[in-house]
């Protein structure tokens, strides 16, 4: 590793000369005009502006286009800015303004009577002869004597003699030094080890990002196909981080769940397709379950995203099915890993452990032994007690596991009744909560810990919480509905909503939560739970307890009859130009365009005109259209009911995987007309008269979909009007 004191400027000169270049593991350029000032400001002031950090390296590694007009790459192998990117690029662009790429000017003036870089503001600004422009001062001659007379100051007052050496001190950032280290490799897995720990500043460089890097230089189009994959993720509410996704392309290439090892020569182009394509199936298998199975509406729920990886693997070797009892037990194994945090600590072993085991025995998942290392350092099967909910808060686990808990048990929001159901929410959205005695009401009556315990807050919407002010419950709990309030939890002993009862009202709503929460883990204790989470019984059967572990009611389910396996159902293949899903949008587009630029960017022409023939018929048929305005540019067929509400019934997605009809089974539900299932039945069976289409009966309380590509013909349209017309008589 190089360490030297060079010339800042020299390193701005490389940088437009094309000797050093930005790697494709850096971000864009992000400063905006006040770090740029800020930048110029320390310069001026000799403050410490830290280092650069650059890779020297004889391997052939993609760079991106930078925001600054470089010149040609020649012969000389350029050198990659790992860190420092954003001051170089500032400095560039105020030192030769004509560099910026997007060709726009940056007036930035130095205030020669205040000693401050300012951005003017207004024709009085703007026109102020003592704001210099910096570029004239930075310029390689500048006449500081002509500057100076032109805006007006005299020669012959001492005030000259100050600005003229203001001007010359910013000048002299010209002379300033940088510190520059410069580490050669040839050694991907060496390089990124090091610069996670030496690239401090900025964006830090991880080992993922020099992953990222390898598939690029190995794989054309990796990583276009990839960032492609993660922007349809996002767009549906799942966004990713880059390392679950590593580990099971990691597993798939043959080289295990540790990504860095991706960074193998033997990991060759070929290989890598071959892994990604494995990849990206598998784990939009785990998605749909996490969503369909285990209530997981989004990735932001997840405490952590590791969780996806063993599932991934299994669900690939399965093919997408598995059968009552196996979802029963993933699911249940599923929700131990979030409960119990088994990714917290040493995450590379655990994943290892946990994968070993879900084929150990020629196929057979030993549940029995995940789920006793997911239990940890627990007794094996021991319930979750009330007492252990005592002290935690809505930062702990229990938190997002009860989230999801209150999503299977259909809870719905206590004033507008709305089901706690925010699948097509963006994927970062936070989930909502609320104070059940709010802090406005208890005031010192109680201690902090116990007015911000999970006891005391309710997934409630922002309306719900307006409603409550700063009521007590006492107050506002007996003018809603006792179901609602039921599904939340709460106790329903109207003694204990007054403030002198608070501890005993959390200590008794602690219990119904650890109830569901043992429900939901197939645990003793389990009740008073209700709903969903309540419907699968524990039980044994003759297996054999594992050689390892003591028996455990996880090795043996009595799955209820009315269990149903899980089926995945792929979407159409990506199309080659997947890349093209990404759209670049002005921001003040109104949804119904971003849709239509989205449908164009993701379908064939045909299916553009298929989707605009169908909105038309919808709208014929008295219903009307309304287009996301979340992460997602979707278009909504809604259709009014004669009580003054509206459902929607279907979803049209434009999708880089091939744009589609989301069926509204779940949200037809609540719609009294399709409440009873026998009425989903028969929409489902209208439905799958199209040629090509099966919509299974399980899909009835779900959201199946079905690709544009089965509307081709005009028959099977024809069929698709038909039903539109059915629902508009029976809604």
């Amino acid at each position: 590793m190089g360490l030297a004191n060079e010339n800042i400027i020299t390193q701005v000169e490389d940088l437009l000369a094309g000797r050093i270049v930005i790697p494709s593991i850096q971000r864009d350029y992000v400063w905006k005009t006040p770090d740029i000032r800020d930048l110029l400001d320390s310069l001026y002031r000799g403050y410490p502006i830290g280092s650069v950090l650059l890779w020297k390296t004889r391997i052939a590694v993609p760079f991106r286009t930078a925001a600054v007009s470089q010149e040609t790459q020649g012969v000389q192998q350029p050198v990659y800015l790992l860190d420092g990117q954003q001051r170089l690029i500032s400095l560039a662009w105020v030192y030769r303004p004509e560099s910026r790429a997007d060709a726009k000017k940056l007036d930035l003036r130095f205030d020669l009577a205040n000693e401050q870089f300012v951005s003017p503001v207004g024709t009085q600004q703007r026109n102020d002869p003592l704001l210099v422009p910096v570029v004239d001062v930075l310029a390689t001659t500048p006449d500081f004597y002509r500057l100076l007379t032109t805006a007006g100051v005299d020669p012959a007052t001492p005030v000259f003699q100050t600005y003229y050496k203001r001007l010359q001190q910013l000048h002299d950032v010209h002379k300033r030094e940088i510190a520059v280290i410069t580490y050669a490799s040839d050694d991907y897995e060496e390089v990124a080890d090091v610069f996670a720990r030496v690239n401090k500043g900025g964006r830090k460089l991880t080992k993922g990002d020099l992953v990222y890097s390898a598939i690029a230089a190995r794989w054309e189009d990796g990583l276009a196909t990839i960032e492609a994959f993660h922007a349809e993720l996002a767009r549906d509410g799942f966004a990713l981080d880059r390392d679950p996704v590593l580990r099971i392309l990691g597993h798939f290439a043959g080289v295990g769940l540790r990504s860095i090892k991706l960074l193998d020569a033997a990991v060759t182009e070929p290989v890598l397709k071959a892994a990604w394509a494995k990849t990206a199936e598998a784990v939009r298998m785990t998605v749909r379950f996490l969503r369909e199975e285990c209530s997981v509406p989004r990735s932001a729920v997840l405490k952590t995203q590791a969780v996806l990886v063993a599932p991934s693997i299994l669900l690939h070797r399965r093919g997408g099915t598995l059968g009552p009892d196996e979802t029963v037990r993933l699911r249940r194994w599923i929700y131990t890993i979030l409960t119990f945090m088994r990714y917290s600590g040493t995450t590379d072993t655990a994943l290892e452990s946990d994968v070993r085991w879900m084929d150990a025995d020629e196929g057979r998942v030993r549940f029995g032994e995940l789920m006793h290392r997911a239990f940890g350092s627990r007794p094996l099967d021991a319930p979750v007690q009330a007492s252990e909910l005592e002290h935690k808060s809505h930062l702990h686990a229990f938190f997002n596991v009860l989230y999801i808990a209150a999503l299977r048990r259909e809870a719905r929001d206590w004033v507008d009744g709305e089901q706690l159901d925010d699948l097509r929410e963006d994927s970062s959205a936070r989930i909502e909560y609320h104070h059940v005695f709010p802090d406005a009401a208890i005031g010192g009556a109680h201690p902090k810990e116990l007015r911000n315990s999970l006891a005391n807050y309710a997934f409630v919407s922002a309306r719900t919480k307006r409603y409550i002010g700063a009521r007590t419950p006492a107050e506002y709990l007996p003018a809603l509905e006792a179901e609602h309030l039921a599904r939340h939890w709460m106790p329903m002993d109207p003694a204990l909503w007054t403030m002198e009862r608070f501890p005993e009202f959390l200590a008794e709503r602690r219990r119904l939560m650890a109830a569901t929460l043992n429900a939901m883990l197939g645990l003793p204790g389990a009740e008073e739970a209700v709903g969903r989470d309540a419907g699968e019984a524990v039980g044994r059967d003759d297996e054999a307890a594992p050689a390892v572990l003591p028996a455990s009611p996880h090795d043996a389910i009595v799955v209820a009859a009315d269990a149903e396996p899980f089926i995945y159902e792929p979407p159409p293949q990506s199309r080659p130009s997947a890349e093209k899903a990404t759209v670049a949008e002005p921001e003040d587009l109104d949804t119904g365009e971003r849709f239509r630029r989205q449908l164009v960017a993701c379908s064939t022409s045909a299916e553009v005109a298929i989707v605009e023939e169908l909105l038309e018929f919808w709208e014929i048929s008295r219903g009307h259209v309304e287009f996301g305005d979340g992460g997602t540019p979707t278009a909504r067929l809604v259709r009014d009911a004669a009580d003054g509400t509206s459902v929607c019934a279907m979803l049209v997605f434009p999708s880089a995987a091939g744009s589609g009809i989301e069926v509204q089974f779940q949200e037809l539900t609540r719609h009294p007309r399709f409440a009873p299932e026998a009425m989903r039945e028969e929409l489902r069976t209208r439905l799958n008269a199209i040629t090509g289409l099966d919509i299974q009966r399980h899909n009835v309380h779900r959201r199946p979909h079905f690709p544009l590509t089965l509307l081709a013909d005009e028959p099977d349209r024809a069929v698709l009007y038909q039903v539109f017309a059915w629902l508009k008589d029976v809604i």
